[in-house]
């Protein structure tokens, strides 16, 4: 029989104790993989967006993207970015997700902002087309102004105004 003392004894109770524990994860430092695998998603996204759209692709991606080091993929992201400005990965990636969530779907409802504009073009339009009918809106109201109008003619010139520039505004908007 084996004697053993009292701070081997101990020791192995440490151990044991210590090998029950859940042991944390040692996070590593520097950049995660999850980063790597986001940042190479969207540079797939942008050069996939930029050869559907012709647009001309720097040449020192390619050797950026094989080399798969970190600082190379952030300038070929960098570089990426320049060549398909004014979009951005995240609009590209959406626009992506929105095209192929449904295919049966048109491209005006794919996008709520250009539906919402659509919509309020034609609001601005029927409310142009109607009060332009109407008798109260003429040439001497719309001389007086909004200080001297009153009444329905006064109503019917603002109305008139208002859709008119909203007319303006959401042709502009839809133009871009």
């Amino acid at each position: 029989m084996t004697k053993t003392s009292p701070n081997e004894s101990v020791t192995k109770e440490t151990n044991k104790v210590a090998s029950t524990i859940p042991q944390k994860e040692v996070s590593k430092p520097g950049i995660s993989q999850d980063v790597i695998d986001e940042l190479s998603s969207e540079i797939n996204n942008m050069l996939s967006y930029a050869v559907y759209n012709g647009i001309t692709i720097n040449t020192q991606v390619n050797a950026l993207i094989q080399n798969s080091n970190v600082d190379d993929l952030i300038n070929a992201h960098n570089l990426l970015c320049e060549n398909v400005a004014p979009a951005t990965p995240k609009s590209i990636m959406y626009t992506k997700e929105l095209y192929l969530s449904d295919k049966k779907k048109s491209f005006i409802n794919k996008l709520p902002l250009v539906r919402n504009l659509i919509l309020l073009a034609l609001f601005f339009l029927i409310v142009f087309i109607g009060t332009s009918l109407s008798e109260g809106v003429n040439n001497k109201s719309l001389d007086k102004g909004v200080m001297e109008n009153y009444g329905w003619s006064l109503l019917l010139n603002l109305g008139f105004l208002a859709s008119v520039s909203g007319l303006g505004c959401c042709f502009t908007y839809l133009k871009r």
